[in-house]
């Protein structure tokens, strides 16, 4: 099965979204990347310490996430120019998460495509976190890809941390 990229892209293209369940590891992996130890993100008696039923994931890590949609679905040419981050709820460990995105615009520049992206990231219908990013694509024209390289991809290991 072949997908089209993101480089013709349309206001209200969905990109494909990805779902996960959070687990300590993951946790401890994404502290390890980015230096952050603080315990109660990966240590079930931090967490219990103060006063959380889990470790907790790092807001950051949303971040993280979003931006690897992007860059998943728009491809290795992609600019992440900004994102708007906002956290609404937390998460912890054990928590299964959904993330979706929509392109809300598309301006043409002299050369390339700006694309406006609204994503979220939801558990059990609560919104965890919301961003709005900014994408600059480069004008290549539009390309296929075989479907275990492109967008339409999105598993669980391609979203590790």
């Amino acid at each position: 099965m072949r997908h089209q990229t993101a480089l013709n892209p349309r206001e209200g293209d969905v990109l494909p979204p990805f779902e996960k369940t959070l687990t300590p590891v993951d946790l401890m992996a994404y502290g390890a990347a980015t230096w952050d130890w603080y315990a109660c993100h990966y240590n079930d008696a931090a967490a219990r310490d103060l006063g959380l039923s889990a470790p907790f994931v790092d807001g950051q890590m949303w971040g993280a996430w979003f931006a690897r949609q992007l860059r998943a679905y728009c491809g290795p040419q992609a600019f992440v120019g900004g994102m708007k981050l906002r956290y609404h709820a937390m998460c912890f460990a054990g928590d299964h998460v959904e993330c979706r995105a929509v392109i809300t615009s598309v301006s043409p520049l002299a050369d390339g495509t700006e694309i406006e992206v609204s994503q979220q990231i939801e558990k059990a219908g609560t919104r965890v976190a919301s961003c709005i990013s900014v994408v600059i694509l480069p004008a290549t024209g539009v390309a296929e890809t075989d479907s275990e390289h492109s967008a339409g991809k999105a598993t669980e290991e391609g979203i590790r941390t």
